[in-house]
């Protein structure tokens, strides 16, 4: 797949329709696969974590996930890169896993989220089977494999919040059995109907972060974090390719 390099990390160029194709081939092999949807929040830590960045470039499918990502690509030479939010990939492929009668499992959110985007998810995908839901506070991390595991899910929102869920998903993926594992951040929240979109106009204008910023104050201390990203993207040393050259071959 087409790809580009921020912060050490590939990062897929795929759109949402794309992305779902690609997820249900994975969700019907027999292996445990990995999707992890990087923001430049993401993108900086794993700058200056090589534990990170390894477990990133691990997964099977990277989609870009804010606006920022998106600039950075466009910045740094490497062209224009699909926008693919969590939230909205997450229901797309739900939608395309309950054509399929898949089992999904919903992991993190505070209290009674994940069992709300359960039933929210149920009513808008038709076939989808919710194997189980856990909030990520109640209980052990470490147990939680195997409960998916016993829940026979194909595939598992995580939603504990990065790095946390990248780490869990590399560390614990494959005892879960399941088929694919998503890191999601706080899309729980979104498909339970905690948390509101910005209106398709902001989204659309790529505002979707000073949506959120405005309606959740506790995000405005996590802006300074894009002009940071932005900054390491453009100062960053370029991949040399196989000739051994900053350039493609002739």
């Amino acid at each position: 797949m087409t790809h580009v390099t921020l912060s050490g990390v590939r990062i897929h160029s795929l759109t949402i329709d794309a992305a779902v194709c690609a997820g249900l081939e994975l969700l019907e092999e027999d292996s445990t696969h990995w999707c992890f949807t990087p923001n430049p929040k993401l993108l900086t830590l794993a700058a200056r974590d090589e534990g990170l960045r390894g477990i990133l470039n691990g997964a099977h499918l990277s989609l870009a996930d804010g606006v920022g990502v998106v600039l950075a690509a466009r910045l740094t030479g490497q062209g224009d890169l699909p926008r693919c939010p969590g939230a909205d990939y997450a229901l797309a492929l739900a939608k395309a896993a309950g054509a399929r009668h898949k089992r999904i499992f919903l992991l993190g959110g505070a209290p009674g989220v994940a069992e709300a985007a359960g039933e929210r998810l149920l009513a808008q995908c038709p076939g989808l089977i919710l194997a189980g839901a856990l909030d990520g506070y109640s209980s052990d991390l470490s147990q939680v494999a195997e409960i998916i595991r016993a829940a026979d899910a194909d595939l598992v929102f995580v939603c504990l919040g990065c790095p946390v869920q990248e780490k869990w998903i590399a560390r614990y993926g494959d005892e879960t059995g399941a088929k694919l594992l998503l890191g999601l951040g706080g899309t729980l929240d979104v498909l339970a109907g905690r948390v509101k979109r910005a209106p398709v106009r902001w989204q659309r204008l790529g505002l979707e972060w000073l949506w959120r910023g405005l309606c959740q104050p506790r995000r405005l201390t996590e802006w300074w974090r894009l002009p940071l990203f932005l900054f390491q993207a453009l100062h960053e040393p370029k991949e040399e390719d196989a000739c051994g050259r900053k350039t493609d071959c002739p």
